[in-house]
């Protein structure tokens, strides 16, 4: 088997604030203490009677696009 002698790198980081919804590529984040990268996945899409949904629950859901203020405070569909 022959070793390949390159040393690995991070070529791009890729956070997505909302379960399903578009990702936001970053230049650096924090790692949070489980292990989760900061803002990656903090909020989600319930329905109204307050059930969590998602892409692969709901196929529609892909259809919004979501951008970001420059603090991830604000979002717009």
């Amino acid at each position: 088997m022959e070793l390949i002698d390159q040393k690995p790198f991070l070529e791009k980081i890729i956070i997505y604030p909302i379960k399903s919804l578009d990702g936001l590529s970053i230049s650096k984040t924090a790692l949070l203490k489980s292990g989760a990268l900061k803002y990656d996945r903090q909020w989600a899409i319930f329905t109204e009677d307050q059930k969590l949904t998602n892409g692969k629950s709901n196929q529609r859901i892909y259809q919004l696009r979501a951008t970001y203020d420059d603090g991830l405070n604000q979002v717009w569909f």
